[in-house]
């Protein structure tokens, strides 16, 4: 189990048992105002920000006038999706103890929306992110019998969303607890959780300790436009439901969960495309319930046990569902689909899809040679950041405007295994090296600049990856559209293994390597490249964009030669979003933005995609997966909402110079013009 421990120091660590919010953990004290107050601070200069960003918009004389690759007047009106200089980033974090609560914690502004030609639009719950000592020992309490969470309220102890929807709700964090609903409190959800692009809940509990395990949701995701929400080693421990997951937009994922004891269904999904990889059920219910029309389910590397004879382990009642090495016992029936499939568990197949396969070319590899049962996980890495080194201590200033190049060098190069970034935004002016010695640098959710030669230089990176052994950590970086430019963030020069988790930048390329043989873990990334949404879809630029630099030709992910294993990844706007060139790529979750291809797997790469989606196409002859001379394993789907965003060419597959093609018309369709890719073997 990880033990996280923050040094008192670090300036991006809000400590809540510390002064302003002075919660105290000791299971009798009511934390409710202590923990809402650290929400509502974070959501706060967020939402200071955003106010900034207004102001300065609508003090511009043109109606025509920008900031950034988003924030502009168009003819007039106001198109602010998000500010557009981010505040400074924090970590809320809960240090050992039981936090008593007696409402939900979440933050209390009604007015957190941003503006999308000239209309309140979207809810901006960004950067909220809550990290406990540890994950046992570390635990929000609901108290027993309170008031409003009673049969029927289905009201969260944790909510990261008040309203119906959102695009913008990046980096949003829950790791290292657990969260316990108490006694009688059968109305509660224990997490109702958001994010978009990049966000997580990771090594969590979520238990009820009702004598009759009651409550009606461990963990749900029901907002509208969530995307790229990873979810991994969750323990969820009675409740109606252990997951509900009905919102009907974009994709997540989940990995290593484990649930107990439910009363009515283990997993409850109806509406988005839902990956699930190491679902361990121990009920008498249905472990899972796929019970939407547009719902995709990939269900991987399980074990449901238990079972009653009046249930089905996997239940695919409407939607789409691709299975695989799914065990089960117990069971009246393993698999039922509304196809009036009965598959008893005795009998379970090692692969099935209900909408069948797609293939252009004969003798295709068998399922197996795309196996993920072996996946392995990412490596572990110290989590005691009072062993590390912050590059404040070596000079850096973190302001914007002191270079802190040659600051951050020097951290890097003290000989500290870890170096981590205080709060603040850090320019950078030409490519900073990670030697051998560095095993973690850990951004804190800091902001980076880069300064105008760097920005104009293609195939650098702002960190190269030196040669080693010692395999590195690169984590929790939120680097906003000031930071673009035609580098890459990591140029990896070196065959080290290479963690990469939760890294988000806005304006620039993630990851390129020149070296083959190291293995790559991402988990929670995200990257746009090319400038304002539609960008990819016009022939001639707006005003003033040239000042902003960006090259849609270059790839968010360059993969020569590497095994990779991604756990949520999110690249958009480049034509070509993700090159596997000769290596091994496992991807767990994905979405992808424009009409750009999503996968290109050449020179005898393997690429295998379990789940995700493709949105915001234009109806050109781009392929979303394209193959030449490879292997490609694909399950994803499409979420197009008009005629003009289109995804015409599903595949096209290159074999030995002949070259064939998957049409949208071919492929079953999802909901209005989508379409879904049940499998497909190249």
């Amino acid at each position: 189990m990880p033990h996280i421990i923050y040094p008192e120091s670090a300036t991006a660590v809000i400590d809540v048992t510390k002064p302003p919010f002075n919660a105290v953990p000791d299971g009798k004290t009511d934390c409710t105002k202590a923990l809402i107050g650290a929400i509502d601070f974070v959501t706060g200069e967020y939402q200071k920000a955003f106010n900034h960003t207004l102001n300065e918009l609508s003090a511009q004389p043109d109606d025509n006038a920008l900031l950034s690759f988003e924030v502009r007047k168009v003819n007039g009106k106001l198109n602010i999706p998000f500010p557009e200089i981010l505040p400074k980033g924090y970590i809320i974090y809960l240090p050992k103890g039981t936090y008593l609560v007696s409402d939900t914690i979440s933050y209390t502004s009604e007015s957190l929306y941003n503006i999308l030609f000239s209309i309140r639009w979207l809810e901006m719950n960004a950067t909220i992110r809550i990290v406990g000592e540890d994950r046992n020992d570390t635990i929000i309490k609901l108290k027993d019998s309170a008031k409003g969470f009673e049969f029927g309220a289905r009201k969260p102890v944790i909510s990261f969303i008040k309203g119906e929807k959102s695009g913008v709700a990046m980096t949003n964090v829950l790791k290292n607890l657990t969260v316990d609903i108490g006694k009688n409190n059968s109305g509660a959800v224990g997490v109702r959780f958001f994010a978009n692009n990049t966000g997580a809940v990771t090594d969590v509990n979520i238990i009820s300790s009702d004598d009759e395990k009651r409550g009606y949701a461990g963990f749900e995701i029901v907002d509208e436009k969530v995307s790229c929400a990873f979810m991994r080693d969750i323990y969820i421990e009675g409740f109606d439901y252990a997951i509900r997951v009905t919102a009907q937009q974009h994709a997540v994922a989940f990995e290593h969960i484990h649930i107990k004891n439910q009363r009515i269904a283990g997993v409850y999904h109806m509406g988005a495309v839902l990956s699930m990889r190491d679902l361990i059920s121990e009920n008498t219910v249905n472990a899972v319930f796929t019970v939407g029309f547009t719902a995709q389910l990939i269900l991987v590397d399980s074990l449901l046990t238990g079972g009653g004879e009046d249930y089905a382990a996997v239940n695919v009642e409407y939607g789409f569902g691709y299975i695989r090495n799914v065990k089960c016992n117990g069971y009246g029936v393993g698999l039922r689909t509304y196809f009036g499939q009965r598959i008893p568990c005795s009998e379970m197949p090692y692969e099935f899809s209900t909408h069948g396969e797609y293939s252009l070319y004969e003798n295709v590899p068998e399922p197996q040679f795309f196996d993920s049962a072996d996946m392995p996980d990412m490596p572990e890495f110290e989590t005691d950041y009072t062993k590390f080194k912050s590059v404040t201590e070596f000079g850096a200033k973190g302001d914007g405007i002191t270079d802190d190049t040659a600051a951050i060098q020097s951290a890097l190069n003290s000989g500290a295994e870890g170096i981590y970034f205080d709060a603040g935004r850090y320019l950078i002016t030409k490519p900073i090296h990670i030697p051998n010695s560095v095993k973690v640098v850990d951004f804190m959710f800091c902001d980076l600049l880069p300064g105008s030669e760097l920005a104009r230089t293609e195939g650098v990176g702002a960190f190269t990856v030196d040669e080693g052994t010692n395999p590195l950590l690169i984590c929790n970086l939120f680097a906003w559209e000031r930071f673009h430019g035609l580098m890459t963030l990591v140029d990896n020069n070196s065959t080290r293994t290479l963690a990469m988790r939760m890294l988000h930048t806005q304006g620039a390329a993630m990851y390129q390597n020149h070296k083959g043989g190291g293995t790559v873990f991402i988990e929670n990334c995200a990257c746009t490249v090319g400038g304002v949404p539609g960008a990819g879809g016009r022939t001639t630029g707006l005003k003033g964009e040239d000042a902003f630099i960006s090259a849609r030709h270059i790839p968010c992910f360059t993969f020569n030669n590497q095994k990779v294993y991604a756990r949520q990844i999110n690249p958009e706007r480049s034509k070509t979003e993700i090159i596997n060139n000769g290596g091994e790529l496992v991807v767990l979750g994905f979405k992808t933005e424009e009409e750009g291809t999503a996968f290109k797997t050449v020179n005898g790469g393997k690429t295998t995609v379990l789940g995700g989606i493709c949105c915001i196409g234009t109806k050109s002859e781009i392929p979303l997966v394209e193959n030449k001379d490879s292997h490609c394993f694909a399950v994803l789907s499409t979420m197009i909402t008009n005629p003009n965003q289109l995804f015409p060419i599903a595949v096209r597959d290159e074999k030995c110079g002949e070259v064939k093609i998957l049409r949208d018309e071919a492929l079953p369709k999802r909901a209005m013009l989508s379409y879904v890719i049940p499998k497909y073997i190249g």
